[in-house]
């Protein structure tokens, strides 16, 4: 996997971990095994790749032109290449469940969903438990609750980690996302919010659970003491004049982190690797190391 980058004098050495593995741990659902599984839909790349953990690829027969892990993905026809779904190709898949993300689509596209016969998932999560409480929910329906438990169980090491190594001062970290002009940052009731606290920090941003447009002076206010944002933007950010009074960019080292941006924008399975890698930098931060 490719390691989160810090722009500055040093760098930070985060593996981001593949898989997944809650505040309390979620027990997985009980009750007598579902139907044979064959044909699975993703509509969203994080539900995609909650099949993949659960070893499902094989099964499905549709996903988003976005859906690229695992690498097994490739494979899976595309039935989503904007932002509507081909509810033709479809239906002619004939799928028996139908995993996506709540967020990306209207209720009058999943009424049309309704008529392929399909049962749905819907994953509408803005918590760390939240996203382990439907994993253990798609595991059981899918007949892999085993492998649902080991996925969830990973996250809850890394939160357990994270809690324990949480400094006794929150560290402010804000979450961007690199553009020109006014940047987009990560909303305070968002899932990333949720990973922030998690780790021992609190999340500086606009209210809301989505990524939304923050004025500047929000930032410089806010001073946060981390910056997460794309590795591709994280050099543009470090060095953006108006953010020169942050803690993150004029102590030194800098702690304005570079990952990839499947890490940011997916409320996923491999977010266990982010909580670890995020928790190793606030714990610096919080004693006073940074480095």
């Amino acid at each position: 996997m490719r390691s989160l980058r810090v722009v500055g004098p040093c760098l930070l050495a985060i593996i981001l971990a593949q898989g997944c593995g809650p505040q309390s741990r979620p027990e997985p659902p009980g009750g007598k095994p579902g139907p044979v599984v064959s044909k699975i839909v993703s509509l969203s790349p994080d539900t995609s790749e909650i099949l993949g953990e659960l070893q499902l690829v094989d099964k499905m027969v549709g996903r988003t032109s976005s859906c690229n892990y695992p690498l097994g993905m490739k494979n899976v026809p595309i039935v989503v290449s904007g932002v509507k779904p081909d509810f033709e190709k479809i239906a002619k898949y004939k799928p028996q469940f139908v995993l996506y993300n709540q967020k990306l689509y209207a209720n009058t596209d999943m009424e049309k969903l309704k008529e392929t016969g399909a049962t749905l998932f819907p994953m509408d999560v803005d918590t760390v438990q939240g996203l382990m409480d439907y994993i253990l929910k798609v595991g059981s329906e899918l007949n892999e609750p085993e492998k649902a438990s080991s996925c969830v169980d990973k996250i809850y090491s890394a939160m357990e980690t994270a809690k324990a190594a949480a400094p006794q001062t929150k560290v402010r970290v804000a979450i961007l996302m690199p553009g020109t002009g006014e940047y987009m940052a990560a909303g305070t009731d968002s899932f990333l919010a949720d990973v922030v606290k998690v780790c021992g920090g609190t999340l500086i941003g606009p209210p809301g659970k989505e990524f939304a447009t923050v004025s500047m002076e929000t930032l410089v206010a806010g001073n946060p003491q981390i910056v997460l944002t794309e590795e591709t933007g994280a050099a543009k950010v470090a060095a953006d004049p108006r953010l020169a009074s942050i803690d993150a960019v004029k102590k030194s080292p800098r702690n304005v982190l570079g990952a990839p941006g499947d890490y940011l924008y997916r409320s996923g399975p491999r977010v266990a690797g982010l909580i670890q890698s995020l928790s190793n930098r606030i714990g610096q931060v919080g004693r006073g190391a940074g480095s």
